[in-house]
């Protein structure tokens, strides 16, 4: 019988089974396995391109931290700098990096790049002859000028068309890094910290935007 146009509900005929009658059937019923998880897959696979080289990157900034009174003369403040500055890159050459110069006129950076087998110990160690040379290049009483960095590891390859990829940014978080880091003092990602932990004094970076940055105390002896 239609009542109102809907069809009244036969509920008794649906009433839901015992908990044994359930179990019973699932029994009987044929196993499935479940979906095999595909495996993981390569940013590179199926891409010509060369082997994948590890990397690192240093960013330093040289900044003037102005004493009172300040011990430098006003018009020998470009002469100064541009002392720190030319110290900061022998020190870099020496170190074996490709060197960029960027910032500006008073607060110059310089992005140095290595590449190759063990480059973050490289990179550390040349953060620290950087932040000694231009210590050591001002003279008594000059003192005003510091390099704050920040050092990060990743890996490269090379693509057909000359194009490259790479993995962890370690550009971009190296001047991250430099950025978040005191006047003074260098930071470092976990993964190079982690990698040099024998050969560096650090302490952790409290106030770095990046999770588990390292603080570059000095070099071990």
């Amino acid at each position: 019988k239609v009542v109102g146009g809907v069809l009244p509900f036969p509920a008794g005929r649906f009433r839901p089974a015992h908990p044994s009658v359930l179990a019973a059937a699932a029994a009987d019923l044929p196993s499935v396995p479940g979906p095999t998880p595909a495996p993981a897959v390569s940013p590179l696979a199926g891409v010509a391109h060369s082997a994948p080289v590890a990397v690192a990157v240093l960013s330093s900034e040289i900044r003037r931290v102005r004493t009172a009174p300040s011990q430098i003369p006003d018009p020998a403040v470009p002469k100064v700098l541009n002392r720190c500055v030319i110290a900061a890159l022998e020190a870099l050459n020496r170190a074996g990096a490709e060197v960029a110069v960027a910032g500006t006129p008073d607060r110059p950076v310089l992005e140095a790049r290595f590449e190759g087998r063990d480059v973050a110990p490289v990179a550390v160690r040349a953060a620290e002859a950087v932040r000694a040379a231009v210590r050591r290049t001002q003279r008594a009483g000059e003192h005003e000028f510091l390099v704050s960095g920040g050092v990060a590891s990743g890996w490269t390859a090379s693509l057909p068309g000359e194009a490259r990829l790479e993995s962890g940014a370690p550009g971009t978080t190296a001047s991250r890094l430099r950025e978040d880091a005191p006047a003074g003092q260098i930071l470092m990602t976990d993964p190079v910290a982690s990698i040099c932990r024998e050969l560096l004094e650090t302490a952790p970076g409290e106030d770095a935007s990046a999770p588990g940055a390292w603080l570059l105390r000095g070099l071990r002896s």
